[in-house]
């Protein structure tokens, strides 16, 4: 006899609820209040905050109800990456940071954090570039869904980035870029 002939209704596999997230801008002033599970090292937060008192850089944070569950920083312009700037030409704005809390890895917070990044990115310039490790494949094949593209930086394949931690080793990363359309246009 079956559940539903038995008078119980079979049981159904876990639907996951569509996700609803919103964004905001995260003050310089409210880093370091941020939820544990979206914090950095203490140096990194004293420059970011020094980036977005200066207006540098905007963080973004992608919430749940109140609470913040995922961020990427909008970097304005960074010495870091002024090589790079001049080959690629024009203004480029930088994705950084991005972040996502533990329990709401592989749920699209990072896919809508990218878009969201990509819509704010689109009212300073029409191209946005990334650093991301090249073995972070969960990331890399993310950035290609939404149309980003691998790109050498002069010459070379991949770039050391210094770790954020003490005692780590240096990152290969590899710069991945996109050319921004004004939102409601084709891309």
């Amino acid at each position: 006899m079956s559940e539903v002939e038995n008078g119980n209704e079979p049981e159904s596999p876990e639907v996951k609820k569509p996700l609803e997230l919103t964004f905001r801008a995260a003050s310089a002033d409210e880093l370091k209040e941020l939820p544990r599970n979206l914090r950095l090292h203490p140096a990194v937060l004293i420059e970011w905050a020094e980036a977005i008192a200066s207006g540098k850089m905007k963080m973004i944070l992608a919430c749940s109800g109140d609470v913040p569950v995922g961020r990427v920083n909008l970097y304005y312009q960074g010495p870091k990456e002024q090589a790079v700037v001049q080959e690629l030409g024009g203004t480029v704005v930088w994705m950084e940071g991005m972040f996502t809390a533990e329990d709401w890895l592989r749920r699209g917070v990072g896919e809508a954090l990218t878009r969201e990044f990509e819509r704010e990115a689109t009212t300073v310039s029409h191209l946005a570039g990334l650093a991301v490790d090249r073995e972070n494949i969960p990331a890399v094949e993310l950035y290609k869904k939404l149309g980003w593209r691998h790109r050498k930086v002069l010459g070379e394949d991949t770039f050391e980035r210094q770790p954020f931690f003490e005692g780590d080793p240096p990152m290969q990363r590899w710069l991945m870029v996109k050319e921004l359309k004004p939102v409601g246009e084709a891309i």
